[in-house]
């Protein structure tokens, strides 16, 4: 994993004094620190910051006016879930969710939508069928059919290599940084769609260091899956990619259960209750 992106150089060549100048004393370049540790070394502790009244009334005057904008469509939101789940579609006992529960459950649709993001290596994948098999074979135990995959290398587009001294990034760092505010989820427009799962592969090497970059840009399953079901499964296609299977990854439906002392506290009416009325004070 990459760190981030460095901070701009503030010594600018166009108002530097020139060096016949005598009258005006040549800068010297300081050294800009570039990690936390780094900074925290260069200027010392900072400590508390000093309570200041103006700075604690504007930070609650904006909160109020943020939950005041947002608050009620969302508690409307929870609340009328809440009342279709338990009084429309009767589901009154939550344990009845596992029953439910089928992450690997896939249905074809029109248009996938994703969990876009990017992963970025400091070596390189030499075997692009290997890779391409791995992402297949992981696809095929979360059930998701070979023509709905896609592994796809950009040998056109250069990508910035990778730097330790990295410590601001925007999504498009390493690629695309000619396209002002463009990232991956904007990306996933170039007929990623089509696809459950799907990665676009970068990769450079850096001549001055003989180091390869490689950066893949992710579109993995984003309505039925959260931010670290989608890490596991390219961790698993690495993996694969390097000789080395878990076969507990897609296992989760036998692994995780409920003890049937659990399920009775969880189905209790007093539970149901209590959770339908701290629902509006849950939501934030």
């Amino acid at each position: 994993m990459a760190k981030i992106d460095s901070i701009s150089n503030f010594g600018d060549a166009d108002i530097a004094p020139a060096k016949d100048d005598a009258s005006v004393p040549t800068a010297v370049p300081v050294p800009v620190p570039t990690t936390c540790d780094a900074a925290t070394a260069a200027v010392g502790e900072l400590g508390p910051v000093p309570f200041s009244l103006p700075v604690y009334v504007a930070t609650c005057m904006t909160y109020c006016k943020l939950m005041t904008q947002t608050y009620p469509g969302v508690c409307k939101q929870a609340v009328g879930q809440a009342f279709s789940d338990i009084v429309v579609k009767g589901k009154v006992r939550p344990t009845d969710i596992f029953k439910e529960w089928a992450p690997l459950n896939f249905k074809p649709l029109p248009k996938y939508g994703h969990y876009a993001g990017q992963i970025v290596f400091r070596s390189r994948f030499e075997d692009r069928e290997k890779l391409n098999e791995a992402f297949v074979s992981v696809a095929a135990d979360c059930k998701f059919p070979e023509e709905l995959v896609n592994v796809s290398w950009d040998d056109e587009t250069t990508v910035r290599p990778y730097s330790d001294d990295n410590a601001v990034q925007a999504s498009n760092h390493y690629i695309h940084s000619e396209k002002e505010h463009y990232n991956f989820k904007k990306h996933s427009k170039q007929g990623f769609t089509k696809y459950v799962a799907a990665i676009q592969c970068y990769e450079t090497l850096d001549q001055a260091t003989g180091e390869w970059t490689t950066v893949f840009w992710l579109y993995l399953p984003g309505k039925t899956w959260d931010g670290t079901s989608c890490f596991n499964f390219l961790k698993e296609v690495v993996g694969r990619y390097y000789g080395e299977t878990n076969p507990k990854v897609v296992k989760a439906e036998e692994m995780l259960t409920m003890t049937e002392e659990c399920k009775k506290a969880l189905d209790s009416p007093l539970h149901i209750l209590r959770y339908l009325l701290l629902l509006p004070l849950a939501i934030f």
